[in-house]
């Protein structure tokens, strides 16, 4: 059938020009095969049961193999192509039956050579995101694929990517490389005030171990100045614990093992104390490659240390969950490693490349371009004179290309309009921090940004900018405030989220109920089948009391067997009373009185409550501690009176915040009713 018969093309790629620029400045189209991609395609034919494995690139008008097993063919038409389809997702594109799939049975791959009846592709996608092509499996038989042969191809496929990203580093690294080095003396200028300004410390350190020059972050941090730590052994600064092992790094970057390092260590403040910081140490050379001094960029993460002792328990979850997974990825960890190991040769050559160009001023130039914050220089006219290489991925372009243009035409008018007022701040000579910039909404990071004046002469001719990436910070914050107010087990409010939400609504002075419910027969259980066997029923109980209750109402867990609901607000066409809540109470008895299936057998509870009614607009204060503890009370009346009943607390009792008497309306379900 010719192509021109084909009644479903393959889509259109809406990156599509960027897409094949990129493609095609990896140098991969029409090159040799390469044992790296050869290896990963025939692991995925083993791994998938079937007879062909490509590694396809999608360029124009074509598809081409970089690596193919069981395939005669070096490339196909892009029209006809499988891989464009699979391209347009983030996940694993599959087709069960391709013959009886309108989108391709009149294709010329499924009517004639080579039959394709199933196929399987991981799209492949750049730094960017941008998808270069796919990983995918053909089959001429119909079948489908089992979950652990899925995860095993999205692993793979996560293999050929790192290679991907590798070449489109070695890409970038080739292209700066040509790069004209421009306006030097004004370059200088700017990192020089970079090293002074930056928020993370800087330090330059002789190859006989002392300080040579520190930035005053570095000193604030450890309490000095900078001209007191000049000549100081890092020894001096560092926990006596940690010293051999930073001596046997620091032997090991100037005997070239590696090039550079990064290590989380313990520094000892003035005042004794001690601070912990993640440092990169890196060694710089000479063109004629000998040792010239070490680098160091030093951050504080004092903080998320702290954080990091909060979330002990989760972690311990997490780690449980990784080496899990480690095991089921044991099959492909050789090949991983061997491309770990190629990666860092890689970046060795390309850093060893770099350092053989720079000299003595460019030095700092390297270290910004590698630091993971965005560094800038904005003169008075509020246009770019100097940008590092975060610019470029912040704002998906090529750093170099900034300089020159207006700041409004990189960030937007919206985003403008609102740092307008920092940077006039900035020109008046004021240093200003931003601690929530969006550069990029669809990325949702969030940045710190540091606007510093940039004084010539005593006047200030511009500012600079200094910004690095605070998202995970934030989430962790937003993670921790959200597990400080949730029941881990049920996923219901915490008794703390729950006296927040009544001090709030009693604060509204509206009619309110709080039924204070324990569970009758819950410990028989719990010890007669077990913890989790009893986990399982409070998830159950959980679920049902929700679906009893409205979706304005609470329903939270205390601990325990015990929970609480809140009813408030209206109830119909009338304000809730003290008869609604009883009406509710008795519902709830009467629903949770039917079995529960926990798995491996049914089994049955029933449910003591107390009801406390608070009418809103009270003769006396009232709290929310006092109205539960009404509730509670009145819950243990139930019980006393025969369990699987409530009680209504009377109003002294929640006027008073303490009962003094309770009254009669007890109302008992026997079993056999319920």
């Amino acid at each position: 059938m010719p192509v021109s018969a084909y009644a479903t093309r393959a889509p259109a790629l809406p990156d599509d020009e960027a897409r094949v620029a990129l493609l095609q400045r990896l140098n991969l189209l029409d090159t040799p095969p390469e044992e790296t991609f050869d290896r990963v395609t025939r692991l995925a034919s083993i791994i998938a049961g079937v007879p062909i494995a490509l590694v396809s690139l999608v360029d124009h008008d074509r598809q081409w193999f970089k690596s193919r097993v069981g395939l005669e063919a070096q490339q196909t038409p892009r029209d006809i192509a499988f891989c464009p389809h699979a391209m347009l997702g983030t996940d694993l594109f599959i087709v069960t039956d391709a013959e009886n799939d309108p989108r391709f049975r009149n294709n010329p791959l499924v009517t004639e050579n080579p039959h394709i009846r199933f196929y399987a592709g991981m799209p492949l996608r750049s730094s960017q995101g941008h998808a270069l092509g796919t990983l995918c499996v053909i089959d001429t038989q119909v079948r489908q694929l089992t979950p652990a042969q899925e995860d095993a191809l999205r692993d793979l496929a996560a293999i050929v990517r790192r290679e991907l990203l590798q070449r489109e580093a070695a890409a970038m690294s080739q292209r700066m490389h040509r790069d004209d080095r421009r306006a030097l003396e004004e370059s200088i200028a700017a990192l020089e005030a970079t090293f002074e300004q930056a928020a993370v410390g800087m330090v330059v350190m002789g190859m006989d171990g002392r300080l040579q020059r520190s930035n005053q972050r570095f000193a604030t941090m450890l309490g000095y100045t900078a001209a007191e730590l000049k000549g100081w052994h890092y020894s001096r600064i560092i926990d006596p614990s940690e010293r051999a092992r930073t001596e046997r790094d620091i032997v090991r970057i100037g005997s070239g093992e590696f090039s550079s390092y990064t290590r989380e260590r313990r520094y000892r403040r003035r005042d004794g104390d001690y601070l912990w910081v993640n440092v990169t140490v890196a060694l710089a050379r000479t063109p004629d490659r000998q040792p010239l001094h070490y680098i160091a960029v030093i951050e504080d993460i004092s903080e998320r240390k702290r954080s990091d002792e909060a979330l002990a328990d989760l972690r311990a979850d997490l780690e449980a969950r990784v080496v899990r997974r480690t095991a089921e990825l044991q099959a492909v960890n050789t090949d991983l490693a061997q491309v770990v190991e190629e990666r860092d040769r890689t970046i060795a050559a390309r850093r060893r490349i770099e350092e053989a160009l720079r000299s003595s001023r460019e030095t700092l130039q390297t270290i910004t371009d590698n630091l993971p914050v965005l560094i800038g220089d904005i003169d008075r006219d509020l246009r770019y004179r100097f940008t590092n290489a975060t610019y470029g991925d912040v704002f998906h372009c090529d750093a170099a290309d900034l300089h020159g243009r207006r700041v409004a035409d990189v960030v937007g008018p919206e985003r403008m309009a609102r740092l307008a007022p920092l940077f006039e701040r900035a020109l008046a000579g004021e240093r200003v921090v931003n601690d929530n910039v969006v550069y990029d909404d669809a990325s949702g990071r969030i940045w710190s940004a540091t606007y510093i004046p940039h004084r010539q002469n005593g006047e200030v001719n511009g500012f600079y900018v200094v910004s690095y990436d605070v998202t995970e910070r934030k989430r962790l914050e937003s993670s921790l405030t959200e597990q400080a107010f949730q029941d881990p087990l049920t996923l219901l409010p915490n008794r703390r989220s729950l006296m927040a939400h009544l001090s709030e609504a009693m604060a509204d002075n509206a009619p309110m109920a709080v039924l204070f419910l324990d569970l009758d027969g819950f410990k028989r259980i719990n010890d007669l089948y077990g913890h989790e066997s009893g986990d399982v029923l409070l998830k159950r109980v959980a679920d049902r009391l929700k679906a009893s209750v409205r979706t304005t109402d609470i329903v939270a867990r205390l601990a325990g067997d015990e929970f609480v609901l809140v009813l408030h607000g209206v109830l119909g066409e009338h304000s809730l009373s003290a008869a609604d809540a009883q009406h509710v109470a008795a519902s709830v008895i009467v629903a949770l009185n039917r079995p529960f299936d926990i798995g491996i057998q049914q089994v049955g509870v029933g449910a003591s409550i107390g009801i406390s009614y608070y009418p809103g607009r009270p003769s006396r204060p009232v709290s929310a501690k006092g109205v539960l503890s009404c509730a509670d009370l009145a819950m243990y009346e139930a019980k006393a009176a025969g369990k699987n009943a409530y009680r209504l607390a009377n109003d002294d009792c929640v006027l008073a915040h303490a009962p003094r008497k309770q009254n009669d309306g007890v109302l008992v379900i026997p079993a056999s009713e319920a």
